[in-house]
């Protein structure tokens, strides 16, 4: 049985190899060229060894699936068979932003914390993660971006919008970020403030002196920043 089934494999084997050579005899359109013209050899015959690896039943299953896929091709038309299928998601959209403006971008954002932000020790209230780098509450991010887009007209370099700015700045660096207003004090307004909190439950003899000491840090503040803008616009 075995014997008889290696024959008729070489049997196969032997009239597709005959058939490619003769080739099917056909002419397609103007080009006068044979159906069988193209395919190779090498082709036809490593799906031929993959058939007869199969049984009768497997075999009838790609027969038939063969015949349906073709048949819902040539249902189709010419324009739509060329298309293929989703190929918006292949295509980048017409505003994609060239990857050296977002280098210059990122860039950037890297020298201009290193010039102002500040990295504080510890964690910093309000703020979850430890290496949070601050900006100073008097500045904002349009002010940033207003720098940049200057730097970007200076060296002709290509600027990109304040949102798209912004969206960049927390994609690259979602640490950099602005102080809130009250919260970049000085260590004694921090010590100050602390213990005016925790001075609900004390006598009122040290809630006084607590109060006092606050205003008159305060005041010593304010007359040393008074003689700063002195010394400013004399300057």
């Amino acid at each position: 049985m075995d014997c008889n089934q290696t024959e008729n494999k070489e049997s196969i084997i032997a009239n597709v190899q005959k058939f490619m050579q003769d080739g099917c005899g056909c002419r397609r359109e103007l080009k006068s060229s044979q159906c069988s013209d193209q395919l190779t050899e090498e082709t036809v015959l490593d799906n031929l060894y993959n058939c007869l690896e199969l049984s009768h039943v497997e075999l009838d299953l790609v027969v038939l699936a063969n015949i349906q896929a073709f048949t819902a091709i040539e249902a189709i038309g010419e324009k739509r068979k060329r298309s293929p299928p989703y190929s918006f998601l292949y295509q980048l959209p017409h505003n994609a932003l060239p990857l050296d403006v977002a280098e210059d971008i990122k860039n950037f954002l890297s020298n201009y914390a290193n010039e102002n932000a500040v990295l504080l020790p510890g964690r910093i209230p309000g703020f979850k993660n430890e290496d949070i780098q601050l900006l100073s509450s008097s500045n904002t991010k349009m002010n940033v971006w207003k720098s940049f887009k200057r730097a970007c007209e200076e060296s002709n370099k290509q600027a990109v919008s304040y949102t798209k700015f912004t969206d960049l700045w927390k994609q690259f660096y979602p640490n950099i970020v602005m102080s809130k207003p009250m919260t970049d004090l000085c260590f004694t307004c921090q010590q100050n403030t602390s213990k005016l909190l925790r001075a609900g439950n004390l006598p009122e003899e040290e809630k006084s002196e607590c109060v006092q000491t606050q205003q008159e840090h305060l005041n010593s503040v304010k007359a040393e920043r008074e003689l700063y803008r002195k010394v400013c616009e004399e300057a």
